[in-house]
């Protein structure tokens, strides 16, 4: 093999090798050289797509294999993050959905991941822990979710008991709204004291959709 234009051997397999350079005038010269194997190594995410609110912020944390052989680490795009040289940047309340590409870089090889990232709008909803429906107060006596101005619908909510049975149901509810709570009745009986699960969708002021859900005691 001659020496190429830019005295860069290329696609050379791993294995021991003999340099021998010739001048002009004949003179020769010589070296051994062995080229290891690259290193295996790879770069995943324990999820490929996450879901964080705009009002917050969320620490992108790539798996490394083996971690300690990062030479370099490169972050595109760098929109909303804290840093794009480290390993676990800070994405600080991205205004839209967004995929970020992590390319790690060994001995000159390069490995890269990409972590989706889905900003739903900011909101908050909840509902009560418990419910005493023979309470005389409508916040303590009802079970009904609260939400703050950016939610302004529940697109519907179910409450099943612990048997999986529907014990209630409604459609396009006003958050806040004690008038169409669920009073801890079910057709027309009361429901035994014990753990309920729920279920709601709500809508934000955008139009994104979002299924919540939490469970209540009723106590009597």
């Amino acid at each position: 093999m001659t020496l190429p234009q830019n005295n860069v051997f290329t696609d050379l397999s791993p294995g021991d090798y003999q340099l021998l350079v010739t001048d002009s005038l004949g003179c020769t010269d010589s070296i051994e050289t062995t080229i290891l194997a690259a290193q295996k190594f790879t770069v995943t995410f324990s999820s490929p797509t996450v879901v964080m609110s705009q009002c917050d912020t969320i620490r992108l944390a790539p798996v490394i294999n083996p971690i300690n052989i990062v030479d370099s680490i490169r972050w595109t795009p760098s929109n909303w993050l804290d840093c794009t040289d480290c390993i676990t940047p800070l994405a600080m309340a991205p205004k839209g959905d967004v995929t970020y590409e992590v390319r790690v870089y060994h001995n000159g090889c390069s490995v890269v991941a990409a972590q989706n990232i889905k900003v739903k709008p900011c909101g908050n909803c909840y509902g009560p822990n418990v419910i005493s429906p023979v309470s005389n107060d409508p916040a303590n006596s009802l079970f009904v979710i609260s939400c703050d101005e950016n939610i302004t619908n529940i697109k519907w909510l179910r409450i099943y008991d612990r048997w999986g049975g529907q014990v209630f149901e409604n459609e396009n509810i006003s958050p806040n709204d004690f008038n169409i709570g669920w009073n801890g009745r079910h057709n027309g009986k009361e429901c035994g004291p014990g753990v309920y699960v729920w279920y709601a969708e709500i809508e934000y002021a955008n139009g994104y959709v979002e299924m919540v859900k939490g469970d209540v005691t009723v106590v009597r």
